[in-house]
Parts: structure tokens; C-alpha cells; sequence
């Protein structure tokens, strides 16, 4: 019978695997991050989500597309914008200014948080209601 109460963690654990691989490219892009100056390159509307478009070039002068929300570039409307790609995979990229967010106002570490809180709730619900 316990193995069933087992199955309800397998959302919580998903949802916080989640929010830990997303988190995993922060701490990549920290450890070895190459930065560059992308430039602004137009404006995207993808499922009522406003974002900006930035182009940047990686060390082998190849040219990658970085899709970035608005409050992730700096403020006065320049139209350069740091970026920092991973040498190893060129097209894992990230604005600096989200970047450098603390991990708590992320939404990868918001998953974690979730699947925690799922799974601080199931154990409740089970101890309590089984």
C-alpha cells in the first residue's frame, strides 16, 4: 500500500526537476560564460508574451537569436544588451541582467519552489487524511 502513496510524489518531483535543470544553465553560464554585446534586433508577441529579440555573435562568429523579456535588458532603450552564451552549446544564452537576478525571483528556482510546496502538501494530505 505504500507504494501508491509513493506515486503522488511523482509530479512534485518532476515540477522540482525542472526548476533544478533550468537553474543547472545559470550556474553554467557563471562558471564558464563567454560575455558579449548582442543588439536589439525587434520586438516578438509569442502566445501573448511580450519579448525582445537580441542578436548576438559567438567566437566563431556565428550569429544566435536570444528571445529576452523587457525587464531583462537595461533601461534607457539601447539598443546593445550583454549577453552570455555557453562556449559549448553557443544557443544556451541569457541576457546578463537575468542572469544576474537573484535565484529566488527566477522562474526555474519558482519551479523548484512549486514542486517542493506540492509535495510539503502531499505528505500533509497523506499523514493527516490516510
Amino acid at each position: 500500500m505504500a507504494v501508491y502513496y509513493l506515486l503522488g510524489y511523482l509530479v512534485p518531483a518532476a515540477v522540482f526537476t525542472m526548476g533544478v535543470l533550468g537553474y543547472s544553465t545559470r550556474f553554467t553560464l557563471n562558471r564558464r560564460g563567454v560575455r558579449v554585446t548582442g543588439v536589439r534586433a525587434g520586438e516578438s508577441w509569442n502566445a501573448g508574451i511580450y519579448s525582445l529579440i537580441v542578436h548576438y555573435t559567438d567566437q566563431d562568429g556565428k550569429k544566435h537569436r536570444l528571445s529576452v523579456a523587457p525587464e531583462d535588458v537595461p533601461k534607457g532603450g539601447s539598443n546593445k544588451i550583454p549577453v552570455v552564451y555557453d562556449p559549448r552549446k553557443p544557443g544556451s544564452a541569457l541576457s546578463e541582467f537575468e542572469l544576474r537576478k537573484p535565484g529566488w525571483k527566477t522562474m526555474d528556482m519558482g519551479f523548484c519552489y512549486i514542486g517542493a510546496g506540492i509535495a510539503v502538501g502531499y505528505t500533509v494530505l497523506v499523514l493527516f487524511m490516510g
